[in-house]
């Protein structure tokens, strides 16, 4: 099951980073 791991890891990562990256948008232009 080693692809299950990899695959959910790899959408936490990539869904953390878009959360972050928009916080990050807002707080710039606030």
């Amino acid at each position: 099951m080693y692809w299950l791991k990899v695959t959910f890891v790899v959408i936490v990562i990539s869904r953390v980073d878009s959360i972050q990256s928009k916080s990050n948008e807002t707080d710039d232009r606030d």
